[in-house]
C-alpha cells in the first residue's frame, strides 16, 4: 500500500521489534532513492528531532508506538510554545 508521498508504507507486523531510529535511518533512505526533495527530507528528520524531544528514541521501538502515545505527543506539542 503506498501513502501519498508515494512510498510504500512498512508492515508494522514485520518490523515490530525494529528499533524507532532503525527505522528512520530506513525510511529516510528510501525518500532519498525516491527522490523526494532535500526540504522534504530535511522537515522529516527535524519532525523525528522534535519527536525525541517527547520520547527516548534510542529506547523506543516500533511496537511502542501506539494510538495513545501519538494522542500524548499531539497534546505535547500543543503545549510548546514556538
Amino acid at each position: 500500500m503506498k501513502s501519498k508521498n508515494g512510498l510504500k508504507r512498512k508492515s508494522m507486523l514485520k518490523n515490530q521489534d525494529l528499533a524507532f531510529v532503525e527505522l528512520q535511518k530506513q525510511y529516510l533512505k528510501k525518500c532519498q532513492v525516491n527522490n523526494l526533495s532535500e526540504y522534504t527530507i530535511q522537515f522529516y528528520k527535524v519532525s523525528c528531532r522534535t519527536f525525541s524531544k517527547f520520547v527516548n528514541l534510542e529506547e523506543l521501538k516500533v511496537s511502542d508506538v501506539t494510538k495513545d502515545l501519538i494522542d500524548d505527543y499531539i497534546l505535547f506539542n500543543n503545549n510548546v510554545p514556538f
